[in-house]
């Protein structure tokens, strides 16, 4: 629980504490479509960020992607708020330029395509940081392929309850830490 709050308050908080290193316009986020689903229920996702968190003590580099429902916003600044579903992934990659294109599954250790964290939050509220549920995977994938600056991003996050699946194509907004 304490790692999901901390994931919570990554993906609602940090864009605002990173949002002067912005290297990216934003894109339009309306452009962007995606889903995920969970035990039959379907959650719309229409925008994401990426966050270069650098190097590793393991000469890897630390990627996090946020993907986020339409209840949720973000300014130009690139500050979260409202309520809504996120989508949570913190990766790594041999590649300091940004994400590679491949499948990154889930590890324990900081390696070329590892997932370290895979998480979600349903009907979470950035003002309490709190979601009415909440879910860490404990095993999964996540596919990314890139035209320009578009990503389009198949994932599984494996959790104690079931399966989440989704999809997401459009703009990632780019923070550098």
């Amino acid at each position: 629980m304490k790692i999901f709050k901390s994931f919570l308050l990554t993906a609602f908080v940090v864009v605002s504490l990173i949002s002067c290193s912005s290297d990216d316009d934003g894109g339009s986020s309306s452009s962007a479509t995606g889903s995920f689903s969970v035990d039959g229920s379907s959650y719309s996702l229409n925008k994401g960020v990426v966050l270069n968190y650098g190097e590793g003590p393991t000469g890897i580099y630390n990627f996090d992607i946020s993907l986020f429902s339409n209840g949720v916003n973000l300014d130009e600044a690139g500050e979260a708020s409202g309520m809504g579903d996120v989508i949570y992934f913190e990766l790594w990659t041999d590649q300091s330029s940004g994400l590679k294109e491949g499948t990154y599954s889930f590890s324990n250790s900081t390696e070329d395509f590892a997932i370290t964290v895979l998480s979600y939050g349903l009907d979470c509220n950035s003002q309490t940081e709190m979601c009415a549920t909440e879910a860490e995977g404990e095993d999964g994938t996540l596919s990314i392929s890139r035209d320009g600056n578009r990503y389009t991003l198949t994932f599984s996050i494996v959790t104690p309850d079931g399966v989440a699946t989704g999809t997401y194509s459009g703009v990632l907004r780019a923070f550098n830490s």
